[in-house]
Parts: C-alpha cells; structure tokens; sequence
C-alpha cells in the first residue's frame, strides 16, 4: 500500500446493504491505482468514493515487475485498466 484516500458522502448504519464497485485507473506493471465508489443497494446513493495505490514487492519487499515475474497476471490488469 502506497497511499490511501476516502471521502465520504453520507453514513450507512449497521444493517445497511452497500455494493462496493473498483476500478483499475493507473497500471504500469510495477504500480496499480485503484478507485472505489460504495453505493447503498436499496437507493443507489453513493456513500463513499476513494482511491488506493499499490506497488508490487517480490518475497524480500523489493518492487518487482509483473511483466517479468507473472505476465498472466501483467495482462489481466493492462485489460482491466483498458477497459474502465
């Protein structure tokens, strides 16, 4: 985790029902951004939108590439974030 981010709308209580939707937005094989928006699934209001950034470490915590270490992998994100 690089860095995080939330800005919130309105509360939910406990009982609440929420869909949380993410979004691949920034992809370059080493880094991911991720985005976020919670919606009440009763009303369709957004309660919460936010932002995440990750990096990727191998077994030791150095940044390592997925292009090189798991291209299945690699692919499957450059068609996520293509598609959003």
């Amino acid at each position: 985790m690089l860095s995080v981010n939330a800005r919130y709308k309105s509360m939910t209580h406990y009982y609440d029902t929420v869909i949380i939707n993410v979004k691949v937005v920034k992809y370059n094989g080493v880094k991911i951004t991720l985005e976020y928006s919670v919606v009440d699934e009763k009303t369709g209001e957004v309660r919460c939108t936010g932002e995440s950034e990750h990096c990727f470490l191998d077994a030791s915590g150095r940044p390592v590439s997925l292009k090189r270490s798991l291209p299945e992998l690699n692919v499957i994100f450059i068609e996520m974030s293509e598609n959003e």
